[in-house]
């Protein structure tokens, strides 16, 4: 059920062609891990924000997780949004296998896209997704390749 759902949003933002990400950080509603509601307005302040969107299942971002486990003094100048479609028990276990530095960092914050926003909204085309936005929540970069995350590094400023 969980992969027809992803098809179809997938499909219903592809109007014969490729997904365009979004330039400007767009309204979304998302959930921490306290169940607590995140939405635009709560994001973070004087950094620029990342958002990094992943499966749990998607080898990718495992990949990528892992690598950003080891990298994560370089995101020390941003706030970093991981977000997931996963059930909650499923985001947990995740960060506990390839990420258990992450979620200890105060710049981090890991979420749950309970409504289906991030697709349509922030539109990326597949697995992991990086979109990097700016002090002023314009879109500098994205990248849904898992070997450009340390270009992705690279571009944020020093803590």
């Amino acid at each position: 059920m969980r992969w027809l759902l992803l098809i179809v949003l997938f499909s219903a933002t592809l109007p014969g062609k490729a997904q365009t990400p979004a330039t400007g950080i767009p309204d979304f509603t998302f959930y921490n891990m306290k169940d607590q509601a995140f939405s635009r307005k709560d994001l973070r302040r004087g950094k620029p924000s990342f958002f990094i969107f992943f499966d749990t299942r998607c080898e990718h971002c495992q990949r990528t997780c892992k690598r950003l486990n080891t990298l994560y003094p370089k995101t020390r100048g941003a706030w970093v949004y991981m977000l997931s479609l996963d059930k909650k028990e499923n985001i947990q276990d995740f960060f506990k296998t390839f990420a258990p530095n992450l979620p200890r960092q105060n710049n981090f914050m890991i979420l749950q896209d309970r409504l289906f926003h991030f697709i349509p909204r922030f539109g990326p085309s597949k697995y992991p997704s990086m979109f990097l936005y700016g002090i002023n929540q314009r879109l500098i970069k994205y990248s849904d390749d898992e070997a450009s995350l340390d270009t992705m590094l690279s571009l944020l400023p020093p803590k």
